[in-house]
């Protein structure tokens, strides 16, 4: 019943995330969620060998061991659940891959190690927002620039037609500006209300993320 219903919610919002799903559990007993917390050689050896599935997810905010990883920046986690069958597409509640709670929590390593495990960067939450705006909004230019040389969509919008330059924009992040410009981002691009990037930065006063918007 649970795995029929995120389906359907994915049809509803459009998240494009993985819609296979391991069973709903309590993660305090699970092995694989103790292993993405402390990310302990013991503990993930420990997870491995019980058989427990490795997909599930934590029944309050389904979670994965995988998301559970991610935001806690324990990468030798990330790549022992990956290497074990961790789904990097696996979405939670809010149809967000363990890709944009990196991303979310500012853990870049983990976010590195997912784009570089091939981690789906086209997924959309249920606001329309990818991966790629959320380290826009954030200032991961590091994570920008794998995800760009993964050739994410650089224009890719989410429901309220925000692009990745225009979340950049609207938290003045001014690195993620110059990246995200450098990658070849359109800079025309408006929202549903009409506003560009430019519009945003102008209005909220970072004249540095006006400029570099401005420059050829």
């Amino acid at each position: 019943m649970a795995g029929g219903l995120l389906i359907l919610l994915c049809a509803l919002v459009g998240c494009h995330g993985s819609t296979a799903t391991g069973p709903t559990v309590k993660s305090a007993s699970d092995p694989w969620f103790l292993a993405a917390t402390t990310g302990a050689p013991a503990d993930l050896d420990a997870a491995i060998k019980s058989g427990a599935n490795v997909n599930a997810h934590e029944s309050r905010d389904r979670n994965t061991p995988l998301h559970v990883a991610a935001m806690a920046g324990n990468v030798n986690a990330v790549k022992a659940i990956l290497a074990n069958g961790g789904d990097p597409n696996a979405v939670d509640e809010d149809g967000r891959t363990a890709l944009m709670m990196a991303l979310y929590r500012g853990q870049s390593a983990a976010a590195i190690a997912l784009i570089d495990a091939n981690a789906n960067l086209e997924v959309q939450d249920r606001s329309g927002k990818t991966a790629l705006m959320f380290a826009a909004q954030s200032g991961q230019i590091d994570a920008i620039r794998s995800m760009v040389n993964h050739k994410v969509n650089i224009d890719a919008v989410s429901h309220s037609n925000a692009t990745a330059l225009i979340y950049a924009a609207d938290r003045g992040q001014l690195g993620s500006v110059q990246a995200l410009k450098a990658a070849g981002a359109n800079a025309a691009l408006r929202d549903k209300k009409g506003r560009s990037a430019l519009d945003f930065a102008v209005a909220k006063n970072y004249p540095q993320v006006a400029q570099a918007l401005q420059a050829p």
